[in-house]
């Protein structure tokens, strides 16, 4: 199966789930791919009231990609806007089905 994590900015969830996974792994033989979704630069500037521009800002969470990509255990970093990566990231690595999504996108 797979999870999903849209949102990784540090990268420390992603870490997190990839210890978890190998956990699982080890005790149940259940393989588990990661996939973390994020577009690297940090969140776009906010688009509506919504979006809480006045505590978010444009650049927030901007992932450092060399330090964290050694870190990863069984994870895939999809680089790009969401809306048009999910589409690629099927089509290039043939995913298993997903087991579970992680929302971490901030905005509404």
């Amino acid at each position: 199966m797979n999870v999903i994590k849209f949102g990784c900015a540090g990268g420390t969830g992603l870490i997190a789930l990839g210890k978890i996974c190998s956990n699982v792994f080890e005790r149940t033989g259940v393989e588990i791919e990661i996939y973390g979704f994020d577009s690297g630069k940090g969140l776009p500037e906010p688009q509506d009231y919504k979006d809480i521009p006045y505590h978010w800002r444009g650049g927030f969470f901007k992932m450092d990609q060399q330090s964290l990509a050694p870190k990863l255990l069984n994870s895939q970093i999809v680089l790009g806007d969401v809306k048009d990566t999910v589409k690629e990231c099927i089509k290039d690595y043939n995913p298993a089905i997903i087991g579970c999504v992680c929302h971490d996108l901030d905005y509404y």
